[in-house]
């Protein structure tokens, strides 16, 4: 499942730049992340177009899963990471603003994990 934001903002001579920040919710698509970022990136200019693949995130869609499981994927996953513990929405939501007010930033991709991908 894809989630966008986007962020319409004024500049001084009163022009509006959109940007599009995407999260793909599934880690294993690295490659098609990184080519739709670009791609959207170069078809969609001079509109920015930006990519954030996030790890395990703690957030309340887990409350669904039964306690005990999620405290249990929880505990190992904070295990492995190099980081010692779950991304939280916050830290999406973080990096998705930065991409929002770096001007410069279009095309790229970010792997928010907690250092997932070289644990």
């Amino acid at each position: 499942m894809e989630h966008r934001a986007a962020l319409e903002r004024e500049h001084p001579i009163g022009e509006r730049e959109r940007d599009i920040h995407i999260v793909l919710d599934d880690q294993d698509r690295g490659a098609a992340d990184g080519a739709l970022a670009r791609s959207l990136a170069l078809d969609l200019a001079p509109v920015r177009v930006n990519c954030v693949s996030p790890g395990i995130i703690d957030t309340p869609i887990r409350a669904a899963m039964p306690e005990a499981a999620r405290r249990e994927m929880l505990e190992k996953t904070t295990a492995a990471l190099p980081v010692r513990r779950v991304g939280l929405g916050e830290d999406i939501a973080r990096q998705i603003v930065a991409f929002m007010t770096n001007g410069f930033a279009t095309g790229s991709i970010l792997y928010l994990d907690g250092g997932g991908l070289v644990a």
